[in-house]
């Protein structure tokens, strides 16, 4: 059954679907069919074309539901180019990022870029359901396009997509300040303590202050059991 509230919320825009498997933008695309009532959606099959819809025409759209791992340009190369306004498109566009487990490696990085939400792929019509109507609802709070220009997009998708980095074995670190589960947190507050990936990626640094729009996202990667329930604040 469609959301009215949520088709009530994309009006008479689309929703850009970027993503380089069939069976993936398949699944996507009859989601949001299913929960819009038929809102209309474009295809594109990387970043590259992603933003070709976009240029001249980013007002037409509601939200972008994009891939992270693609060939020509990837998910975090389209989030760039869109925070950045390139061309003069909207910066604030609504952008949820589909992930596989694997791809935790990239998370930190999307999270500078102000990602609007993550969803595992293949993504299930609850989950989409409950991102897009919390992008669509929540203020936009992006930083304007030259905050984001210091962010070496390239360079953090070449080295954690050939290396894939780990925490060494028995590697750990004494967490410093208060452990504090994500739902009852109350921002702004500050990280004592890292935030890794399962997996041993570092996805925010100690001393990073935690907005209400960081935080959803953390409670989106905990729920996707990428990391721990749990942070350390100070």
């Amino acid at each position: 059954m469609a959301d009215e509230n949520l088709s009530g919320l994309i009006a008479s825009r689309k929703i850009l679907i970027v993503d380089d498997e069939k069976f993936s933008r398949s699944i996507t695309t009859r989601s949001v069919n299913d929960i819009t009532g038929g809102t209309e959606t474009v295809i594109a099959r990387d970043g590259a074309e992603g933003l070709h819809c976009l240029v001249g025409r980013s007002r037409e759209y509601a939200a972008a539901i994009c891939d992270f791992n693609m060939p020509v340009m990837n998910g975090l190369q389209f989030l760039k180019q869109v925070r950045s306004g390139l061309e003069g498109m909207r910066n604030d566009l609504p952008v949820i990022m589909l992930t596989g487990h694997s791809d935790s490696a990239l998370v930190g990085a999307a999270l500078k870029l102000d990602v609007d939400g993550f969803v595992v792929k293949p993504a299930s019509l609850q989950a989409l359901q409950t991102r897009l109507r919390h992008a669509l609802a929540a203020p936009h709070g992006v930083h304007a396009p030259k905050h984001y220009a210091p962010i070496d997009v390239d360079a953090i998708s070449k080295y954690l997509l050939e290396n894939k980095p780990k925490q060494p074995a028995g590697a750990t670190s004494q967490p410093r300040g208060a452990r504090t589960a994500l739902d009852e947190i109350a921002p702004p507050v500050t990280l004592a303590s890292d935030i890794t990936a399962h997996s041993g990626e570092l996805l925010l640094s100690a001393g990073m202050v935690l907005t209400p729009r960081l935080l959803e996202r953390l409670r989106e990667l905990a729920g996707m059991k990428i990391i721990e329930e749990h942070v350390w604040l100070e």
